[in-house]
């Protein structure tokens, strides 16, 4: 992905992609709208407990990004939307790692196209369609795996946060489940 892209944090400052990424530990980034009246809420819940549910906490192991598509949210609907899943997640430090971002119509294009990532406006509804999906990456920005779908396993999502660090995180054991694991979309 294009690490030079800029987003508004939480805090409204504007950052670059690249602050989320070191080299070696992988990004779990998650594409939503905010304000959604539906499915992201639900995507987020079912991500939160998935992350709930592993023993490694963002900001430590790995970053977490959220993103929203929609151009019209604010640094401060970020904000709301990280105090409660943060709080939800209930992990110590968590909040250091989970990031909340909005953007600008280019830098948000920019993103979705260099992840593959399509998504419309219901012009009807002013609500958007769109899919379900965890991206991992690399430490790098590289994109390592899609897991798509509501229901998200706790160990599917460590074995691809394994497979996105390259080896550099995780056990003996993990590489060892790593190189059996056969992933099944």
């Amino acid at each position: 992905i294009p690490l030079d892209l800029t987003f508004r944090n939480e805090a409204g400052e504007t950052v670059t992609l690249q602050q989320y990424f070191d080299g070696d530990r992988p990004v779990m980034l998650t594409l939503n709208y905010y304000d959604c009246p539906m499915l992201c809420p639900m995507v987020l819940d079912e991500y939160t407990r998935t992350l709930k549910n592993i023993d490694w906490v963002p900001g430590n192991q790995f970053e977490a990004v959220t993103v929203s598509f929609d151009p019209s949210e604010t640094p401060a609907i970020a904000r709301k939307q990280k105090k409660g899943y943060v709080n939800a997640l209930n992990k110590p430090g968590a909040g250091k790692g989970w990031h909340f971002l909005t953007g600008d119509p280019a830098s948000i294009k920019a993103l979705t196209d260099a992840v593959g990532y399509h998504y419309r406006k219901v012009e009807d509804t002013g609500e958007y369609a769109h899919p379900t999906a965890i991206i991992f990456l690399s430490g790098t920005g590289r994109v390592t795996r899609y897991i798509y779908g509501m229901d998200v396993p706790p160990a599917d999502t460590r074995k691809a946060l394994v497979e996105a660090s390259n080896g550099t995180v995780g056990t003996v054991m993990d590489q060892i489940r790593l190189y059996c694991y056969q992933f099944d979309p």
